[in-house]
């Protein structure tokens, strides 16, 4: 879906004569194959920057300076342009191309992780413009904001990736992806950071007591860059997660995940047992019995379905068995119950977890 007809597209564009420094640069830019700017986009910031009569200006995600010439150059000689690029080599493009056109004096570029060094500039801003990593977007807008000037404007760019906005994550009939490797085929973590947060916001707004974040099926844990999306909305909300056990993270390859999540100060359960059932023979009640016999110490998530045996269920799930044991296992069994006194086991949700996550971090 376009937003803006093509032929609209083209013919704005055809209204902009670049100089040379921006034609060379943007020619470089699209060798490089790197994520800059169309000339209509260096023409709008042009003009915000002129009828705003800014000043001041941040940007995030510098790339080879595309932009920043566009925004340093609308500049009067007192302005300042502070451009945060993550990429070394590409900052330092950036860097040659400011000063070969002059504008060196009234422009820097930052090398480094924009979620950190957004922090650590002082404001106010006149204009922000917002082109990094769209990952980035969400945890960045409340810095944003609070730099920007009364009246300020902030410009983000490619908020919607090409007028959709999540369509990798959806099937040829409109709905979700009904396996793991599906999503990780067709989808973006870009996409699912969208969709995550979007779920998040809606629970939230609908008066929902969210506790901490769970990914289904594990969507979130068995890629790398899927892991950095449940990593940003764990930061992003301030809220614990449910961690794949240590030999499910072991088996895909990420020994180290509760390790990079625990450096930020994000709480989860110290174990999970949930995969081991698959492999036990004694029986439903057996298996939870000797797990409960034989808990370390810490805090441990007994990940069950448990579900009343029911016709429906029986004819929505091939496990409804199993379900059905384990909730008559964990809500009605005198044995269970007793067990769970004499081995001095408290009972928690993620409302503690909660707690202490948002006591520290705050």
């Amino acid at each position: 879906m376009d937003i803006v007809a093509p032929e609209i597209e083209t013919y704005l564009s055809s209204l902009v004569t670049l100089p040379p420094t921006l034609e060379r640069v943007a020619a470089e830019g699209a060798e490089l194959d790197l994520p800059i700017i169309d000339k209509g986009v260096g023409r709008l910031l042009e003009t915000m920057v002129l009828s705003t009569d800014a000043r001041q200006i941040l940007e995030i995600g510098t790339a080879n300076g595309y932009s920043a010439l566009w925004l340093a150059q609308s500049l009067p000689h007192d302005g300042r342009l502070i451009s945060i690029e993550l990429n070394p080599s590409r900052a330092q493009l950036a860097k040659d191309h400011l000063d070969e056109a002059g504008l060196g004096d009234r422009a820097s570029v930052m090398v480094g992780d924009a979620a950190l060094l957004v922090h650590k500039v002082a404001g106010p801003f006149d204009v922000i413009f917002n082109d990094g990593d769209k990952m980035q977007y969400g945890l960045l807008l409340d810095r944003l904001v609070a730099l920007l000037r009364p009246r300020g404007v902030l410009i983000t760019d490619n908020v919607l990736w090409d007028g959709e906005v999540v369509p990798g994550l959806v099937d040829s009939e409109g709905y979700l992806w009904r396996s793991v490797p599906e999503v990780y085929i067709h989808g973006k973590p870009a996409e699912a950071l969208i969709e995550a947060r979007a779920q998040v916001r809606k629970a939230l707004d609908a008066g929902i007591d969210v506790t901490h974040l769970d990914t289904h099926m594990g969507a979130l844990n068995y890629d790398p860059r899927y892991v950095q999306v449940y990593l940003q909305l764990a930061l992003e909300f301030n809220l614990p997660v449910r961690m794949p056990s240590q030999s499910t993270a072991a088996r895909f390859g990420f020994s180290d995940l509760r390790k990079q999540f625990a450096a930020k100060g994000i709480v989860f359960p110290d174990y999970l047992i949930y995969d081991e059932l698959d492999e036990e023979k004694e029986g439903v009640k057996q298996f939870w019995v000797k797990i409960l016999r034989n808990l370390k110490p810490g805090v441990t998530e007994l990940f069950i379905h448990a579900a009343k045996p029911t016709d429906e269920l029986r004819h929505v799930t091939n496990s409804w068995k199993t379900r059905s044991e384990e909730y008559e296992t964990f809500t009605n069994d005198a044995d269970v119950r007793r067990l769970v006194e004499e081995q001095g086991i408290i009972r928690i949700g993620y409302r503690p977890l909660r707690r202490l996550q948002q006591g520290k971090n705050n």
